[in-house]
């Protein structure tokens, strides 16, 4: 089974681009909301500012082999952090974990390396709900591996950064084209001079937002746009009300936020007409 941080905002420490990505792409994956910084001098200003705004900041991850010293003495600053009272640490750490930073207000956890998934997923559940008994869960589901059999050119217009890189990382691990846009008036510009297969289209935006693009495409508002090209709808709003909202814009499906990977690829790649 697997996590789910839906509603987790989770901070990632660390210097070492290849593990950032990878417990990036993992957290966002599992559904949770994911910022990073690779400068650990910056680690505590930065958790101060997610801690601030709603909601508040659940967990910080802190690769202590990547950060060195560095990242121990950011974990004891924010261990300390009056601000950030509700906020758990996860370490990451190469050698046996410190006792001491470990048991720290009870709010500090560990990973020994090499990090195994399994390891990571019962230390979040520990870290954010005290155990595995009571940490949400999901079923698992097998994604598809290798390329696809019919790579498409995709418009992905979505205005989260975090939500956008971890949906076209996976696209284009399948062999996927993908293009993205923050809104909607940016696809319709981007739809004037390029062609796509398929447009992943979330809903609520800035600007203008999913639906009204959609509609705009279909009404043939944009002249260089196939008006029947498939459309997507990325949401969080998946009541029976929202969905005939959907359809009656002219979206042709629809996806609920979050997401997993086998659900979106089922979608992207058996969407539309085949070819021949």
């Amino acid at each position: 089974m697997l996590p789910d941080l839906t509603g987790k905002r989770i901070l990632i420490v660390g210097d070492h681009p290849e593990c950032r990505d990878l417990l990036y792409e993992t957290v966002v994956l599992w559904g949770g909301e994911c910022h990073e910084t690779e400068n650990v001098a910056r680690a505590l200003e930065r958790a101060r500012e997610l801690a601030a705004q709603p909601g508040g900041l659940d967990l910080v991850l802190i690769d202590l082999n990547a950060c060195g010293a560095q990242g121990l003495a950011a974990a004891r600053k924010l261990a300390a952090e009056g601000d950030l009272a509700d906020a758990h640490i996860l370490f990451l750490n190469g050698e046996p974990c410190p006792s001491a930073e470990a048991g720290r207000q009870g709010r500090a956890f560990c990973v020994e390396k090499p990090l195994k998934v399994v390891d990571l997923q019962e230390a979040i559940a520990q870290a954010l709900c005290g155990g595995d008994a009571r940490f949400p869960r999901r079923a698992k589901q097998h994604p598809p591996t290798g390329l696809a059999h019919r790579p498409r050119r995709i418009l992905l217009v979505e205005d989260n950064p975090i939500n956008a890189r971890a949906t076209r990382t996976v696209l284009e691990k399948r062999g996927h084209q993908v293009a993205t846009a923050g809104n909607g008036r940016q696809a319709l510009r981007i739809l004037t001079d390029q062609y796509f297969d398929l447009i992943l289209m979330d809903i609520v935006m800035p600007e203008m937002d999913g639906t009204t693009a959609t509609r705009m495409i279909r009404a043939g508002a944009c002249p260089a746009c196939d008006p029947a090209v498939p459309i997507v709808a990325l949401t969080a709003h998946v009541d029976p009300q929202d969905r005939h909202g959907f359809m009656e814009a002219g979206v042709d499906d629809f996806l609920a936020k979050p997401f997993q990977v086998p659900d979106l690829l089922a979608i992207v790649e058996n969407i539309g007409p085949e070819e021949g």
